[in-house]
């Protein structure tokens, strides 16, 4: 499912756990431009974040436009 995140968003970076599980972890981004968005049907974040798929140029300046990462999002 597709969404579309903000720019200026802040976006926590993940975040590898017990068992190789992903997490948000407390060191984020803000994102650069506007992104459509995929979600992603992880569990985590404590109920307040959502995990979604972004482009790595979105948080990065110098990253990769066709390369993803996960990071987790405020629900909206």
């Amino acid at each position: 499912m597709k969404t579309i995140v903000k720019k200026g968003s802040v976006a926590y970076l993940s975040l590898t756990g017990h068992r190789g599980f992903r997490y948000p972890s407390e060191d984020s981004e803000k994102l650069l431009f506007d992104v459509e968005a995929e979600k992603v049907s992880w569990v985590g974040g404590g109920g307040r974040l959502t995990p979604v798929k972004v482009p790595e140029s979105s948080i990065l300046a110098l990253g990769d436009s066709k390369r993803s990462v996960v990071v987790w999002v405020n629900k909206t």
